[in-house]
């Protein structure tokens, strides 16, 4: 679905998915969608996951699989420029990270070595995060003649990973490269404390003067 943030005008369709359906990724009027198979469709231990392009400047029909084959493919991210796409995908065995130019397909690399989730495009389109299990790996790309890409390094550990059906955990904002990622609320967190404050009347008196 699609509404205008200011509340201008309903909320319309974009497409139609039998099961469960997340934008996970836009650039200009292409949306890439992350989704799973009802469960009427098959039980639950066979599901997969799929990705569909949508395109978001008019309404759509049901959407199909974009990468046909029987392994899941899931959290598509699109490059700056609209002209990779980066996916995770469990088709070795084991999920590993991959790009492929968009929206034809042709081309196809791997990303991880040792395994890895959820891609996320550097605002410049210079490099790729993604998560391997508490590590969070960058990799710079060349997108020149021919598409390249270094061997992952570690930017840091002890990624928050906090994720239910949409297969996100953390954004890349678009300005300042910084990362947005979601944790659990520990047991001793303010969240979890109750304070009591005695005379309280007397120290707003403190802190706010009356005139």
């Amino acid at each position: 679905m699609r509404k205008p943030a200011d509340g201008s005008s309903n909320a319309e369709r974009l497409a139609t998915v039998d099961g469960e359906a997340y934008l996970t990724s836009a650039q200009g009027n292409t949306g890439i969608l992350h989704f799973r198979e009802a469960l009427s469709q098959l039980p639950a231990t066979a599901q997969r996951l799929h990705l569909a392009a949508v395109d978001l400047s008019q309404t759509a029909k049901k959407v199909a699989p974009l990468i046909q084959g029987g392994a899941s493919s899931m959290a598509g991210a699109l490059s700056p420029n609209g002209r990779l796409l980066a996916y995770g995908s469990d088709e070795t065995g084991r999920p590993e990270v991959y790009v492929r130019d968009f929206p034809g397909l042709q081309g196809r690399w791997q990303i991880s070595t040792a395994g890895g989730q959820e891609p996320h495009w550097a605002p410049d389109g210079r490099e790729l995060y993604y998560r391997h299990n508490d590590l969070f790996m960058a990799v710079s790309v060349d997108t020149g003649a021919a598409f390249q890409a270094s061997t992952p390094s570690v930017l840091f550990k002890g990624v928050y990973n906090v994720r239910d059906s949409s297969n996100q955990s953390y954004a890349v904002d678009p300005k300042g490269g910084r990362f947005l990622m979601i944790r659990s609320a520990s047991d001793d967190s303010e969240r979890s404390r109750v304070r009591v404050v005695l005379n309280w009347s007397e120290e707003l008196k403190q802190r706010v003067p009356t005139r």
